[in-house]
């Protein structure tokens, strides 16, 4: 069975234009990936997302070489300060995350204020966005003397 471009654009039953298609005429769909939150690091190493039209080929959306030579020079300029960050949120993430799974452990639910099923179920959630709140609030006090160290040894 074959389906022109006209039938997928129409309802089966009815022949009705289905909501959301092109008309006649007018530009193709084009997808746009949103991007994910993934560390700058790893942008540097070359992981582009970009949006293109359907149908076109992976070398469309390829970069030139120039392109990837400046942001190799630019990323050496902030490779530090990522790798700074990353091991920021690393340390501060698992020194807070492992201090409030045991302060978890050690509290019994209160007979009044428990939220119930619905709290067991959104505890572990509510607790990794607590988790990053507090690393980036304060994580750098604890992770700084860390880090300097971390780049003593990786230097010599």
């Amino acid at each position: 069975m074959h389906i022109t471009p006209y039938q997928a654009t129409r309802a089966p039953s009815t022949g009705a234009p289905i909501a959301g298609t092109p008309k006649a005429g007018t530009e193709p769909f084009t997808m746009d990936v949103m991007r994910s939150p993934m560390p700058a690091a790893l942008d540097s190493l070359g992981a582009h997302v970009t949006s293109a039209p359907i149908g076109s080929t992976a070398e469309d959306s390829i970069p030139a070489a120039s392109d990837s030579a400046a942001s190799d020079s630019a990323a050496s300029d902030t490779g530090s300060d990522d790798l700074k960050e990353a091991f920021q949120d690393f340390v501060g993430q698992t020194f807070f995350g492992e201090m409030i799974k045991s302060f978890r452990t050690t509290q019994q639910p209160s007979k009044y204020f428990h939220g119930g099923r619905a709290e067991e179920i959104f505890q572990g959630q509510f607790d990794q966005v607590l988790t990053e709140k507090l690393s980036d609030a304060s994580a750098e006090k604890i992770s700084d003397p860390m880090y300097e160290l971390f780049m003593l040894k990786r230097s010599s």
